[in-house]
């Protein structure tokens, strides 16, 4: 087989994945604020993740744990998510180029912002930002997603940032 072949049959894959996706995308329930997240999503409340945090000891804003998260290659699953709806539009930018934010680039806030932030916080998994790119990958199909694994539960006991494939 040639090396061009190869390389075609590839790009006809990723291509086909991105329109299963976008079908996928335009199947998704329209809601108040744009589309329903997509399975295995977990639409949640704001309240509940914020009440989460403060169980595992960190009530308020997480910058310095953020800042200091390490990016790891998290599966693909269940993540509760303070967002209820994503809009189109922006999921269907991150189907057809992943890497819109660049590496190292910081928001408004100084905060990092190039990969989604995961959080453990109290048992759970949350999704605290990334929304948008989390569904893209949800609808793609893949099987991994890089993160920002911030693990309070971990950091109460006083040990590492623990592993990303915990029970969500």
């Amino acid at each position: 087989m040639s090396t061009s072949s190869s390389v075609s049959r590839w790009a006809t894959g990723v291509q086909s994945s991105v329109d299963g996706a976008l079908r996928r995308l335009k199947s998704l329930p329209k809601v108040r604020h744009g589309v329903a997240v997509p399975p295995p999503m977990i639409s949640g409340e704001k309240e509940d993740y914020h009440e989460a945090c403060a169980r595992a000891g960190f009530p308020g804003h997480l910058a310095p744990e953020i800042k200091a998260a390490p990016i790891v290659d998290m599966v693909v699953g269940p993540v509760r998510c303070v967002q209820h709806s994503v809009h189109a539009g922006r999921v269907a930018q991150y189907l057809h180029k992943p890497d819109l934010i660049p590496r190292g680039a910081r928001g408004e806030h100084g905060g990092p912002i190039d990969y989604p932030i995961v959080v453990r916080a109290d048992g759970k998994v949350y999704l605290h930002d990334g929304t948008h790119r989390y569904s893209a990958v949800c609808l793609k199909g893949d099987r991994t997603i890089k993160v920002r694994w911030v693990d309070l539960d971990g950091l109460k006991g006083g040990g590492a940032s623990g592993d990303s494939t915990a029970d969500r």
